[in-house]
């Protein structure tokens, strides 16, 4: 048989725990999967000399193992006999060399757009609105009865339709148990509220604001955040013209009328922009997890290709998520790559959801003309761009398709409607075909060797065999050319609790839970994350020899607080030991070759009025809050989780 020549480059990563291979060095002779499902031939008896490096061996045809010394250059002769077929001899020259290992990245997941927020992302207050409703007592109501009036017909994209309305007056809610976390609006920095059409608009607060200026489609309002406190404000179409409607409501937060009517708030994006995050995940504002959810909730909705969010949407802050035109000009203006989950189908016929996200795909590259009204002044508006071609867009399906979310239950009824699960691990496999199906349609937009495009996949950090079965579907002999190029799971880690959900003195329990926040996170991470790279990533291979990135699309503390503990998870994001606990995360992914963490998330989440929890993830609490600049340690009084994570890594 002719001789097979082989070189391969074994570096290993400088390690304080033990040596690695990197994801550059290719050790196998033949690929342990291949892109179909049929194991690779092997050989009766297998021979190597001279003796490989300490650390390694030769079984059946792989060099496996760990290198435990330093070794130079050296070629070595490698054999394989089976009987009657005869013996096959080559060669390969490996090195074990020291490499220093590249730092962690640092990426953040944006919080979600809703009116009870602390986090404000737009310029524009109406592009945080919710659903349209009517208004009864002074308010809107949101009830199953009192259905979202943008499910009555769509009049300029997403402006309720006036002509349907029962009851006289609709509002959309703006603001909403915001603690007086709201920017201040002055006389000479009014809160601007513009229309177009023919009726009357206001802005209503239950406390703090008042009305100083009234013109034809324009009023000016000033407003006080502490007055104000958990004050409602919403705006109200109080009267429209059914020949002229009232639409393209905007209302400018205080000095950015002026300043030309911008997409983002000057002052949320120098925040996010001081975190020189490598990386952000729109999740939250893509609202995947609100799709197809059941019809008991308010808000639901019928998927339908009319109603996809759009830049003409005067509101950005309906269950139905934020267009991906801010999503790009987000990544664009700083400089940043991110990460885009595109929705599910829920209820779209197979042939509109084609139609979806070919349109996603297709804005994303390409951008969409000038809207009137926003992203510049009034008669100079700005057409929207495409990614930059310098920034990457990782492309993945949904959100934790293995989770409770709402993709789940429509994954299996998929399935079933299609005729039923494949034959072991179904619902992994099924998975495995739609979402090779997104990254194709997603080629075809970039091209399928773009540089601005990347697949990703969410996985489960505690189960490497779901993960394999589905990767192996999506490529297999179905699209054997497919990359995976970047893969990961979340990782939380909560205190190590006993006895009751309030046997923690006030007093002590930020530093109680930061203490056992420290002991779960080495175990805990050190564990889940060299397992899912040592069987999932570093055994992944893609037909190009690569394997994919380790990427983790979530991570960090997960204290929910209920009830009578509300007080437990907002003392420990001050302390100087929820400092020691993200340098800690942070030292265990560098550690366990982690390339990008994107911590979850920027504010803390301010679950929906009425819910007696809320989740303190985030790295601030409120716009407001401050960090010294460049952080190189703890300073007291400032947050300790956000000083952390904005040391870098």
């Amino acid at each position: 048989m002719a001789l097979i020549s082989v070189s391969v480059q074994i570096n290993r990563r400088m390690n304080p725990v033990k040596l690695r291979f990197s994801r550059e060095g290719n050790l196998e002779l033949r690929k342990l999967y291949g892109p179909d499902d049929t194991p690779p031939a092997t050989k009766d008896s297998w021979a190597v000399t001279p003796a490989l490096p300490p650390g390694l061996s030769l079984e059946e045809g792989v060099i496996r193992g760990i290198p435990t010394k330093l070794t130079p250059s050296q070629t070595y002769r490698i054999s394989g006999g089976n009987g009657p077929d005869g013996t096959a001899v080559g060669t390969v020259t490996l090195v074990v060399a020291a490499q220093p290992v590249p730092a962690v990245e640092f990426g953040m997941n944006v919080n979600n757009n809703f009116n009870y927020e602390r986090a404000i992302p737009f310029a524009d207050l109406m592009a945080r609105g919710q659903e349209w409703a009517y208004v009864v007592g002074g308010i809107t109501t949101v009830a199953t009865s009192l259905p979202p009036l943008i499910e009555w017909g769509l009049l300029g994209e997403g402006n309720p339709n006036m002509s349907l309305a029962t009851i006289a007056t609709v509002g959309s809610r703006v603001f909403n148990n915001m603690d007086g976390k709201m920017p201040n609006g002055t006389a000479g920095s009014p809160y601007v509220l513009v229309w177009k059409g023919t009726g009357d608009v206001d802005l209503i607060g239950q406390a703090g604001l008042a009305e100083i200026s009234s013109v034809t489609r324009r009023k000016e309002y000033t407003l006080s955040a502490a007055t104000a406190a958990d004050a409602i404000f919403e705006i109200h179409i109080t009267s429209s013209d059914s020949s002229n409607p009232v639409r393209d409501i905007h209302c400018w937060m205080p000095g950015l009328s002026a300043a030309g009517r911008p997409i983002f708030n000057p002052v949320w994006l120098s925040l996010m922009n001081d975190g020189n995050f490598s990386i952000i995940r729109l999740m939250d504002w893509s609202c995947v997890n609100f799709h197809g959810a059941g019809p008991s909730n308010w808000w639901s909705f019928q998927h339908t290709l009319d109603g996809r969010p759009r830049p003409s949407n005067p509101s950005q802050g309906t269950h139905r998520g934020v267009c991906i035109e801010y999503m790009v000009a987000l990544a664009n203006t700083m400089s940043t790559n991110f990460v885009l989950n595109v929705p599910h189908p829920a209820q779209m016929s197979d042939s509109d959801y084609a139609v979806l996200i070919t349109d996603i795909f297709d804005r994303a590259k390409n951008g969409s003309p000038a809207i009137s009204g926003i992203n510049g002044a009034s008669g100079s508006e700005v057409a929207f761009s495409g990614l930059r071609s310098d920034l990457t867009m990782y492309v993945e399906r949904s959100n934790e398709m293995f989770f409770g979310f709402p993709v789940v239950s429509w994954d299996h009824a998929r399935m079933w409607e299609m005729g039923g699960p494949p034959a072991g691990w179904p619902i992994a496999r099924w998975r495995g075909l739609v979402i090779g199906e997104l990254m194709d349609a997603a080629d075809a937009v970039f091209g399928a060797d773009s540089t601005q495009i990347k697949h990703y996949i969410g996985g489960q950090t505690n189960n490497p065999d779901y993960n394999f079965f589905m990767f192996r579907f999506m490529t297999g002999t179905y699209r054997p050319t497919l990359r995976i190029d970047a893969i990961g799971g979340a990782g939380y880690i909560n205190p190590t609790r006993t006895g009751s959900a309030d046997d923690w003195d006030a007093s002590t329990t930020g530093l109680s839970m930061c203490e056992a926040l420290i002991t779960d996170t080495v175990g805990f991470y050190r564990n889940s994350w060299e397992v899912y790279r040592q069987e999932v990533v570093e055994k992944w291979w893609n037909t190009d020899g690569t394997h994919p990135e380790f990427m983790m699309y979530e991570g960090g503390q997960h204290m929910t607080t209920v009830s009578t503990d509300t007080w437990d998870g907002q003392p420990a994001q001050n302390i100087e030991r929820m400092y020691d606990v993200y340098r800690t995360i942070a030292s265990i992914a560098q550690v366990e070759l982690v390339d990008r963490l994107i911590f979850f998330s920027f504010m803390s989440d301010q679950t929906s009025p009425g819910d007696p929890q809320t989740a303190w993830f985030g790295c601030f609490d409120n716009m407001s809050e401050t960090l010294t600049l460049p952080v190189t340690g703890y300073t007291s009084g400032e947050r300790a989780k956000a000083q952390a994570i904005y040391q870098g890594p």
